[in-house]
């Protein structure tokens, strides 16, 4: 890979993720979601994320295929086979 691959890997592919990051409301959210729909709290710190990254669906094998976190939905990918 040469340094303008990288670069560009780095910029498509890296950075989209270090767009959200850790908050005090990103916690408190991951907490309120673990209260309410007993998700394990690295679960709930997931779908917090996700959420707060405007996402609309979250691809998981752990989390109940078609579950709902308002406008995000969970899809297993591997449900459909």
């Amino acid at each position: 890979m040469t340094f303008a691959e990288a670069e560009q890997y780095l910029a498509t592919t890296f950075h989209p993720l270090l767009v959200v990051h850790p908050s005090y409301s990103l916690y408190l959210e991951a907490l309120t979601l673990s209260r309410r729909y007993s998700l394990s709290w690295y679960d709930c710190l997931i779908v917090a994320l996700a959420s707060e990254s405007q996402c609309r669906i979250l691809y998981s094998e752990g989390l109940q295929d078609g579950q709902s976190f308002g406008s995000l939905k969970v899809q297993n990918p591997f449900a459909r086979f």
